[in-house]
């Protein structure tokens, strides 16, 4: 599933990709809060997919999980004002 959403200047600060795997279990808002609240980097996308695969496997009667990627990036206040 593809989304597209208009960046907002000054308000929208991170950009976050992931599989359906990731956000069968984990929305969008609290996905973005856990990594701007722990900060962003290899470790915390690490922790938002294990937590999401941990829910997989409590959710699935023969444990199967999806496959769970994701990447994000911090969008400098800067380049959101040009057109």
């Amino acid at each position: 599933m593809v989304s597209a959403y208009r960046l907002r200047p000054g308000v929208d600060v991170l950009l976050l990709l992931g599989t359906d795997g990731l956000f069968e279990f984990c929305n969008n808002t609290s996905a973005a809060g856990q990594l701007l609240k722990d900060g962003l980097s290899v470790s915390a996308l690490e922790e938002l997919c294990q937590q999401s695969r941990e829910r997989w496997t409590k959710s699935s009667f023969n444990e199967t999980v999806d496959d769970i990627t994701a990447i994000a990036a911090v969008l400098p206040a800067e380049n959101l004002h040009r057109p």
